[in-house]
């Protein structure tokens, strides 16, 4: 069975990619090495706390991705 947390933050720690800023593929199956690329400069980066991408399957949905290496991830609320 899945774990479901509640995750709230203050929008200030939020950052939303746009379709348009996504590399070439980043879409198709399996991953490219673009995307993994992509997201991985992101994350050691640490633009954000929160980062919401994107859906591959529904690209209206976003999936938010959380990176605890933002100096303040301690923000970020996270409960069952």
């Amino acid at each position: 069975m899945p774990f479901v947390y509640a995750v709230s933050f203050n929008e200030a720690l939020l950052e939303q990619l746009p379709i348009v800023s996504l590399p070439a593929g980043w879409n198709s199956g399996p991953t490219t090495i673009a995307s993994q690329s992509f997201g991985g400069a992101g994350f050691v980066a640490a633009r954000s706390a929160v980062l919401a991408a994107p859906c591959v399957i529904a690209s209206e949905e976003r999936k938010h991705v959380l990176n605890p290496h933002y100096p303040s991830f301690a923000e970020v609320q996270i409960s069952p």
